[in-house]
């Protein structure tokens, strides 16, 4: 579905990402892993068209990306949901949902039975229909803005550090929202600094380093390599699976 080659990208004259190749195959979860500053959210820019400074070869379902603007990748089913989470404070989680689907351009039937398969799916948003997004937790915020990424039918989805600063229930809830995701034949591209629980959910990883892939592999054979473990898993995580 996604496919990319020797990806190079700039902020002005510092060079962010170094030939950065990678690929998601429909229906997989592929984690890209790394510290602070690795490179990782600069990937997902990039793919979404947010940075477009970048050289290399970006193709998604065979079309180039290269002179791709950010409304178009959207319309092509790139869908985005950026670290931060990014939701209308002012708005009501039920107005913030429906402009997640601004860029089908359906009917507002249409939309109203969209959102209400969202509401299914993820059942705190029903609860919280009507309250403004700015007053939810940080982690209902997450939530939303997963819903709303929905709202737009991905054909592939970006999700940018879902679980930072979030507390451990609402960990737990994003990632069970990913499984079910996951379970559903969706396909999604993830960072994430938990490592452990993005490794949990993923098929494949890349493992990034100071704008390059160090290492790459399924997760079950990044689970037990012994750097990875050192360095992103942290003490005690070795005796989980091992």
């Amino acid at each position: 579905m996604l496919y990319i080659k020797n990806l190079n990208a700039f902020y002005d004259d510092i060079q962010a990402l170094r030939n950065v190749s990678l690929h998601v195959k429909e229906g997989e979860i592929v984690a890209l892993i790394g510290n602070n500053g690795a490179g990782k959210s600069t990937i997902l820019n990039c793919i979404s068209r947010i940075i477009t400074s970048v050289n290399g070869s970006m193709f998604f379902r065979d079309q180039d990306m290269s002179d791709l603007k950010y409304n178009k990748a959207v319309d092509l089913g790139i869908v985005h949901v950026p670290e931060g989470r990014c939701i209308f404070p002012d708005l009501s989680v039920w107005d913030n949902l429906l402009l997640g689907s601004y860029s089908k351009r359906e009917k507002l039937s249409t939309c109203k039975k969209n959102i209400n398969k969202i509401f299914e799916m993820l059942p705190l948003l029903r609860k919280k229909k009507d309250q403004a997004g700015g007053t939810l937790s940080g982690g209902e915020q997450q939530i939303l803005a997963i819903g709303r990424g929905l709202m737009a039918q991905p054909e592939i989805m970006l999700l940018d550090e879902p679980s930072m600063g979030l507390a451990p229930i609402f960990i737990n809830d994003v990632f069970g929202i990913l499984k079910q995701l996951k379970e559903q034949g969706k396909t999604i591209l993830i960072v994430e600094q938990n490592a452990q629980k993005a490794l949990e959910i993923a098929d494949r990883a890349y493992v990034i380093e100071t704008g390059s892939i160090i290492l790459e592999g399924d997760t079950d054979e990044l689970k037990t390599n012994q750097e990875i473990k050192r360095a992103y898993l942290g003490k005690g995580y070795s005796e989980i699976w091992d």
